[in-house]
């Protein structure tokens, strides 16, 4: 087995023991809906490329996590604070992908994919309980304007996950890193 293949393997063990770890928690506080967050979703898509060696997976989830889920983590870091688990799972996952985009490029097709998922999550959140608001499904972030418009948040939000995927690919290009297909 070549290093990368172990190295991208043991980092798959550790993005699903840091998620394992933070639904544990999850349960523990009657919060298990939450897991449903895209950036949790974005942690397993990271994991699964790790493990079963799909660079392009893992650089899809991590970098997904850089552009929603650390700044809206850091976000609530600000206003309510975090857990061990969601402080490790939210720099770890980002980082992962950084290193898999390094070894093997930025997918193409890292914007649209991170548009759907964004607006899957968004779907999957307007099951969920509405005070829970997993997403940002049902109300703007809590910290917004009062009177702020749901539908202005959602558009606002999956412009900018769109855009700020599609700055990493463009980015990526100009610094001379492959773009893959």
């Amino acid at each position: 087995m070549a290093r990368s293949d172990r190295t991208s393997r043991a980092l798959g063990v550790l993005l699903a023991t840091l998620l394992a770890w933070h639904t544990l928690e999850k349960v523990q506080t009657g919060l298990l809906p939450e897991m449903f967050w895209a950036c949790h979703l974005a942690t397993a898509i990271a994991a699964v490329g790790c493990l079963v060696d799909r660079p392009a997976l893992s650089t899809f989830g991590g970098l997904f996590h850089l552009v929603v889920g650390l700044p809206a983590w850091l976000l609530e870091l600000a206003v309510h604070g975090t857990t061990p688990s969601s402080a490790a799972l939210h720099l770890v996952t980002p980082a992962v992908g950084v290193w898999a985009a390094r070894r093997e490029g930025v997918p193409s097709w890292i914007a649209p994919a991170g548009a759907a998922l964004w607006l899957g999550a968004q779907l999957v959140g307007r099951t969920l309980d509405p005070a829970l608001n997993v997403n940002l499904a049902w109300h703007p972030y809590d910290v917004l304007p009062a009177g702020f418009p749901a539908w202005g948040s959602h558009l606002v939000n999956l412009a900018l996950v769109t855009l700020a995927l599609q700055a990493l690919t463009l980015g990526a290009k100009k610094l001379g890193a492959a773009v893959v297909r």
